[in-house]
């Protein structure tokens, strides 16, 4: 399984990784859905994936704030 780093945000703050990717909060409804906009480099591939992701091979992953 993969490390995690669980972040709250709120609506027009970022989180960039590897200072290439930004993950932008553009608004929450009343629903509790979270819209996201990802601004990466066009070379960069994103994907939309709608079930949970299998577990990937352990690494140790370092978070840095």
């Amino acid at each position: 399984m993969l490390d995690q780093l669980i972040l709250s945000r709120r609506v027009g703050e970022r989180i960039t990784i590897d200072n290439r990717i930004t993950i932008e909060v553009v608004a929450i409804t009343s629903g509790g859905r979270v819209r996201l906009a990802v601004m990466a480099p066009c070379k960069v591939p994103i994907h939309q994936v709608s079930e949970p992701a299998e577990e990937a091979a352990e690494e140790e992953c370092e978070f840095v704030s």
